[in-house]
């Protein structure tokens, strides 16, 4: 059975089949890399955080990261927006 390169590893890191639906992240760190905020100015982050938000369920784990983190009024804001 071939591969493609999309294929090679479909272990617990970023990589998804082509066509796929990435996972949920679960942790705030996963979600800032996915984003790509991991060096963003607090304004980027939170206006791209609160988009994300109002787009995507997130899990129990990452609601509870976010809110440790400080995050809990954008998540009470983005389920108003929903």
């Amino acid at each position: 059975m071939a591969m493609t390169p999309n294929e090679r590893v479909l272990d617990d890191c970023a990589h998804t089949r082509v066509g796929d639906v990435p996972p949920v992240p679960q942790s705030v760190g996963a979600l800032f890399a996915d984003l790509r905020l991991t060096r963003a100015d607090d304004v980027d982050r939170l206006r791209e955080l609160l988009d994300w938000l109002i787009h995507h369920e997130p899990s129990k784990r990452l609601i509870r990261g976010l809110a440790r983190e400080g995050y809990a009024g954008l998540i009470a804001e983005a389920a108003a927006k929903r």
